[in-house]
């Protein structure tokens, strides 16, 4: 498992950072094609994507051909705590899954995050058991 930090966020797995979650998940119209107008948008994305956003976490897990991905994060324009919950199967990853759930308080989300049951799944890791997660919910 790979574990990195920055300033602001923390993130696993197959999130180094905040370009791959905008890739992986398709924000602002970020693709893959590698020509000189696309990395401009791609550069325009991200940058939209962070002028938003301040991401806490970030953890996308796959194995196989099935994955999860989960988000924690604070929307400047809503003025909201927010999550993001996406998952991938062998045909479609997590484009046009990036609908985050929000609320009002940051009290509100850690009594929602409280509840949660973390335990992993037999058959697969998924980002919800993140046992860096749970350590970094304690902090």
């Amino acid at each position: 498992m790979k574990l990195s930090k920055t300033k602001q966020a923390m993130f696993l797995n197959d999130f180094n950072n905040v370009e791959d979650l905008v890739r992986e998940f398709k924000i602002g119209g970020f693709d893959n094609w590698y020509n000189e107008v696309q990395e401009d948008q791609n550069k325009k994305a991200v940058a939209a994507f962070n002028k938003r956003y301040i991401i806490l976490f970030a953890d996308y897990t796959h194995e196989d051909y099935s994955g999860d991905a989960y988000v924690l994060g604070f929307d400047k324009e809503e003025g909201k705590w927010f999550e993001v919950h996406g998952g991938h199967c062998s045909c479609y990853g997590l484009e046009g899954q990036w609908e985050p759930e929000y609320y009002e308080k940051l009290a509100d989300l850690k009594a929602v995050l409280s509840r949660r049951d973390f335990t992993p799944s037999e058959w697969r890791r998924n980002a919800m058991s993140s046992k860096e997660f749970k350590e970094w919910l304690e902090q």
